[in-house]
């Protein structure tokens, strides 16, 4: 079976009851298929969410390859240039420099969520919600990683990780020193599992300046 494969992509600007445009993009078989997810409402208001906005979602299968992953990280960088670009005419953002803090965070975050979902070969999902204030990931993996209430604890206040997998070293590093610091702000659904990180537009270049410069 195919690992990857696209079998949808709408575009609908009437029906999202929170008045967005909507771009749907699904990388799986219809038979893992996942149900869409929406960030809070605080997060909404936080990006500036309105009738804009857009919400793209990428589905995954179980053990994903690497090369898939980055198919999809890619992918959701291209869609955030072309969209601030073309719908709130921002130009800056040909600067190639001024996305990789937000392609960092997308790829440790789709790593993990990739290594919790494999272990009960469950797809997951990566939602993108792009607003005129900043940008939401939001990721939903197939195991319960982010249902603990320890773990939201965790996350939300940035506080370091005390487990891991002991055959995955780099994770320590990739929250820490990406999802988190990257983070303008997080949320953890419990109870749908899912990592939400906000990133707000006037801080990409900040980002760039200060914590990755040239």
């Amino acid at each position: 079976m195919r690992d990857s494969g696209v079998l949808e992509k709408s575009c609908d600007r009437g029906s999202n009851p929170r008045g967005a445009n909507t771009s749907l993009f699904i990388f799986c078989d219809m038979k893992y298929y996942m149900e869409l997810f929406m960030p809070s409402e605080r997060i909404l208001k936080e990006i500036g969410w309105d009738k804009d906005g857009q919400r793209i979602y990428f589905t995954n299968v179980a053990n994903a390859s690497e090369s898939v992953l980055r198919g999809t990280v890619a992918s959701a960088k291209t869609i955030i240039t072309d969209v601030y670009r073309f719908q709130f005419e921002i130009a800056d953002l040909s600067d190639d420099f001024l996305l990789r803090p937000v392609v960092r965070l997308i790829w440790e975050a789709l790593r993990n969520v990739s290594v919790h979902g494999s272990k009960k070969k469950l797809p997951f999902t990566y939602g993108l919600f792009i607003a005129i204030n900043g940008i939401c990931h939001g990721f939903q993996e197939g195991d319960r990683y982010f249902t603990r209430e320890d773990i939201k604890q965790r996350f939300e206040n940035k506080i370091p990780l005390t487990e891991f997998d002991m055959d995955v070293s780099s994770r320590r590093v990739g929250v820490r020193d990406y999802i988190y610091n990257l983070s303008d702000i997080i949320e953890v659904d419990t109870a749908n599992g899912i990592l939400f990180c906000v990133q707000y537009f006037g801080n990409f270049r900040e980002w760039r300046e200060h914590k990755h410069p040239k």
